[in-house]
């Protein structure tokens, strides 16, 4: 599994950068989780918009969603992509975000988008990921916590091999058992993978977090 940041700016974007938003990939298909201002752009940099096979969004604040629109305007009316994108949302989402947008666009935007509606607690299947959707709190809204898995692998980020597989173990036996043993092992400053990472910018600090 492959995760692209393409924002994380909170509420408005700094110069350069962009709201809320995340490419998730793996074999070969592209999962767009949450769609704030800007991240369309940024997504276009990896792949192109008729390559967008899944959406799911978070809730309907503006700085996760409002690029929906402009995918929704290339998709229907540039062609840019077959209809029926299957897109998941909170409860009430659909109907909301269609109220910026004219009858008629209401009208084919069911078309472009395939709405399904998520409870959060519930699961469901897209592509190749299993998401799993957890309740959250925020200012009141429906909103969802995602958690997403590929083929079971767990890792200790992006760039390490995998300490276990939940399809193989339970996750908190992988957490007691491997996790402290990969911790031990592994040397931030010295060790070649750890140098690829962002996080080396910060390495004498990083690593005394792993003593």
């Amino acid at each position: 599994m492959e995760l692209i940041v393409l924002g994380a700016s909170g509420t408005w974007p700094v110069p350069g950068a962009a709201t809320s938003g995340y490419l998730v990939k793996q074999d070969g298909f592209n999962l767009w989780m949450d769609a704030g201002s800007g991240t369309l752009a940024n997504l276009q940099r990896y792949i192109e918009v008729p390559e967008i096979h899944g959406i799911v969004v978070s809730h309907e604040h503006p700085d996760h969603m409002v690029d929906l629109y402009p995918c929704f305007y290339a998709r229907y009316y540039g062609e840019l992509g077959e209809p029926h994108l299957p897109v998941y949302v909170p409860t009430g989402f659909p109907e909301r975000a269609g109220e910026l947008v004219s009858i008629d666009s209401q009208v084919v935007m069911r078309t472009t988008f395939d709405w399904r509606e998520v409870t959060p607690g519930e699961s469901f299947d897209i592509g190749p990921f299993k998401v799993k959707t957890e309740p959250m709190a925020h200012l009141g809204l429906v909103a969802l916590g995602f958690r997403i898995e590929a083929n079971g692998a767990v890792r200790p980020c992006f760039f390490h091999d995998p300490i276990g597989n939940v399809r193989q173990a339970p996750l908190d036996r992988i957490l007691r058992r491997d996790l402290p043993d990969f911790r031990g092992r592994l040397r931030v400053p010295e060790d070649p993978l750890c140098q690829r990472c962002v996080c080396s910018i910060r390495a004498g600090a990083r690593s005394a977090l792993w003593q």
